[in-house]
Order: C-alpha cells, then sequence, then structure tokens
C-alpha cells in the first residue's frame, strides 16, 4: 500500500473517500432505505406487524452500538480497519442470506438485527473514521464526498431493490443484496490503510491550506484527546446530547418516508420514486454540508441543517399532490442529508483524529440506542392510531431540541488538551 500510494497521481486519501462512499452506499441499502421498502411485502407475505419488522432494524443498530464500543479502539491499531471491514462485511453478508429461512419474527430479529448488526459493526467503523484520519484541513469537504453513498443508495437501490423483490420476493431480494455487498465491499479490504502516516503520507497530503475561518486547525497545529480526557470534558456530553437528539430523529425520518407517502394514498412505486427524488437533491447538498462545516463550524451547520428538516418534516404533513410531494421530498433531501456527514465530522472537530476510533466506537455505543427507539416508535405509533403524522410532528420538536444544544456547546478550551500529534499515529 505505501507503494501504491506513492505512485497514485492524485492523494491516497481519495481511495479513503471511496472505500467510504461504498460503505455508506452499502449500509443504505441494507439499511437506512432497503427497510422501509421490504416493509410493506414482509408485512404482507407474513402478517407480521410493521413494529416487529422495525425492531430488526432497531436490533441492528443497538448491536452495533455495543459492538463499536467493544471494538472502536481497532480503528486506531495499525491494521485493525481491513480486519474490521473483512470480517463484519462477511458477517454481515452471511446473515442477509439466512432471512431466507426466518419464519418468525423474533427469528427475523436475531438474524437481520443480532447477527447482521455485528457483522455491521465494522463497516460503521471504518466509514466513520477512517476519512477523519486522512484529512483535517478539508475534512468536511472529504466526509461530503464520502457521504454521498447515502443519496446514491436511495437514488439508485430504492428502485432496484423494490425490483428485486417484485421479480423474486422479499426473502431472495436479501440475498441479492448480500451479493452486491461482497462484490463491492471485498476489494476494498487491503486498500483501508488506517493512516497517511502508516503510507508515509500526511493528512491533507501535506497542504495546510482550507477555507478561512478564525480558529481553523489544520494537521500541524490539530490536538487529540485521549479517550480518558475526553469523558472528562462537559463539552463531550453536551455533544453528545445533542447528536443523540439528532440521530434519533434522522433515524425515525428515514423510516417514516416511505409508509407516510404511502398513507396519504400514493402507490409503492409513487413512494419508490419519491425516494429516488430524494437521492437526487441530496447527492451535491452532501458535500455542500461539508464545505459549509468547513467554512462556518460544524456546530453552526448542524443548527442550520437541523432548523431546515424539521421545517421540512411540517411541509411534509401539508402535501396534498403529486407535484407537491416531490418539491417537499426535494427538500427533505437537501435538508436531512446534512446531518449524517456532519455528525461524523463532530468528534475529530472538537477531540482530534489521533484516538477517533476510541471516542467514535464509545459514541455510537449511545447514539445507536437512540436510533433504534426512533424506528419502533414510529412503528409503535402508526399499529396504535393508523398514522405517521404524530410522528412527524414529534420529529419537529426533536430537530428543534438538537439545534438548541448545539447552540450550547461551545468548543474545548486548546489549553485542555494534550500534544499536538507528531508523524507517528502510535
Amino acid at each position: 500500500m505505501a507503494r501504491l500510494a506513492r505512485r497514485l497521481p492524485f492523494f491516497y486519501g481519495w481511495v479513503i473517500v471511496y472505500i467510504s462512499f461504498i460503505g455508506v452506499f452499502i449500509m443504505g441499502a441494507i439499511s437506512y432505505w432497503g427497510m422501509p421498502v421490504f416493509v410493506g411485502p414482509i408485512h404482507d407475505d407474513t402478517g407480521w406487524s410493521h413494529a416487529s419488522i422495525l425492531a430488526g432494524l432497531a436490533a441492528r443498530f443497538i448491536v452495533g452500538g455495543f459492538g463499536g464500543f467493544a471494538l472502536g479502539h481497532l480503528a486506531d491499531k495499525r491494521g485493525g480497519p481491513p480486519l474490521l471491514l473483512l470480517v463484519g462485511v462477511t458477517i454481515d453478508a452471511a446473515a442477509l442470506v439466512a432471512l431466507r429461512w426466518v419464519e418468525t419474527p423474533a427469528q427475523f430479529i436475531f438474524v437481520y438485527g443480532v447477527i447482521g448488526g455485528a457483522g455491521n459493526t465494522g463497516m460503521r467503523l471504518v466509514q466513520s473514521t477512517l476519512v477523519a484520519k486522512w484529512f483535517v484541513a478539508r475534512r468536511g469537504t472529504a466526509v461530503g464526498f464520502s457521504s454521498n453513498g447515502g443519496g446514491v443508495s436511495a437514488l439508485i437501490m430504492v428502485p432496484v431493490i423494490a425490483f428485486l423483490i417484485s421479480e423474486l420476493g422479499w426473502r431472495d431480494a436479501w440475498s441479492a443484496l448480500a451479493a452486491i455487498m461482497l462484490v463491492l465491499l471485498l476489494p476494498c479490504v487491503p486498500l483501508a490503510v488506517r493512516a497517511p502516516e502508516d503510507v508515509g503520507l500526511e493528512p491533507d497530503n501535506g497542504v495546510q491550506a482550507g477555507p478561512s475561518r478564525p480558529g481553523r486547525v489544520t494537521a500541524a497545529t490539530e490536538r487529540s484527546y485521549r479517550l480518558g480526557e475526553v469523558v472528562h470534558t462537559w463539552q463531550f456530553w453536551l455533544l453528545l446530547g445533542g447528536v443523540l437528539i439528532g440521530n434519533y430523529a434522522l433515524q425515525t425520518h428515514t423510516v417514516v418516508l416511505v409508509p407516510y407517502i404511502e398513507e396519504i394514498g400514493f402507490s409503492s412505486a409513487t413512494a419508490a420514486s419519491a425516494l429516488s427524488v430524494y437521492g437526487l437533491f441530496s447527492l451535491g447538498m452532501r458535500f455542500a454540508w461539508g464545505m459549509l462545516a468547513d467554512r462556518l463550524s460544524v456546530r453552526r451547520a448542524i443548527i442550520i441543517q437541523a432548523l431546515a428538516t424539521g421545517a421540512a418534516a411540517v411541509l411534509l404533513i401539508q402535501v396534498t399532490g403529486l407535484a407537491s410531494l416531490y418539491m417537499v421530498i426535494a427538500l427533505t433531501g437537501m435538508t436531512l442529508s446534512g446531518y449524517p456527514p456532519l455528525q461524523i465530522l463532530v468528534w475529530p472537530e472538537f477531540f482530534g483524529r489521533r484516538h477517533i476510533g476510541s471516542i467514535v466506537g464509545l459514541t455510537q455505543f449511545f447514539t445507536t440506542f437512540a436510533g433504534a427507539v426512533g424506528p419502533v416508535i414510529a412503528g409503535f405509533v402508526n399499529d396504535r392510531s393508523g398514522t405517521y403524522e404524530s410522528t412527524l410532528w414529534l420529529l419537529l420538536v426533536t430537530w428543534l431540541a438538537c439545534a438548541v444544544v448545539m447552540y450550547a456547546v461551545r468548543s474545548v478550551p486548546s489549553g485542555e488538551r494534550e500534544p499536538a500529534v507528531t508523524a507517528s499515529m502510535g
């Protein structure tokens, strides 16, 4: 990898961005965007409640949280990311194939949620830590590029999954997704280099310039916290509270879109096309949100994103026709798509890159619980009331709360940090 990195005509960090892009693309297909497409066919075929089906998604997030807490430190070790990616992809693909034989909701939750969630841990850790180690001055822009995998997934994989389900049935459609995962991610395993220092390079390829902003941190000036120091700062816990609220809102908003569109009278095909519109309008915006974070700070970018996304949730309730549906979904794509890259950027911006695997592993232990609660509550509300509209009003409240918490956070004083990171990542 060191020889390859030096011979490439471009910075090897963009290979890392590509790996992260593919990881986000696959995760979108098998969870965020794929599961809502599966809910209806699984319910129609088996009679399982929406809540029990979405409980599988909740279990997937929860198990991933435990896995991140246990394995996050591996992302900081030399050789750790390729191992996490290889083992994780293999386990997750096997779980998806095994869904062909599940017969009860409990079996579905165990196979998709528990086993699949354990495998998905490796992919989540690699996707959320590697880019932050390779970029500093242009970190927001790089994460914005990689996060576009989610938009492309919504644009491409939602109609593909709908087609696979119609042609193969929901059980074999999961196996097809497993094959796609293996084809796209296994070649990335040997390329997943932990940090630029491991192959004789520097973050940002040694370029220190970035968008002008008072107090901007570069690779030469960035300081890093150890995990033990992080948990003793009030900024960490306040940030974690804001990210918990945002993660709940993100997962709920994502899961609710397709069922709500169908609930207000549109067909499944229209709902799928609406998600494609979401994907289309989210593509450039993920990059734009990353650039905005580079220029304004991640904290300010999240405040803007949360307020705009809350407004989009209210507008969705007002939809009366096809034209207004597509307009609101386009707005949702432009706003909601900003949160995934921004929440990744929070931790390295405040606490540096050296120990980011351990820090992200700890935060995922909490944030995945918040994300897991969202789909379950949405499914429960629908089973009890027959509508998702109340969930959309709750989304307005949660996005506003996220903005308020982020407004209250201030940077950690530089004097509290450990010495600047040198050429060695340890």
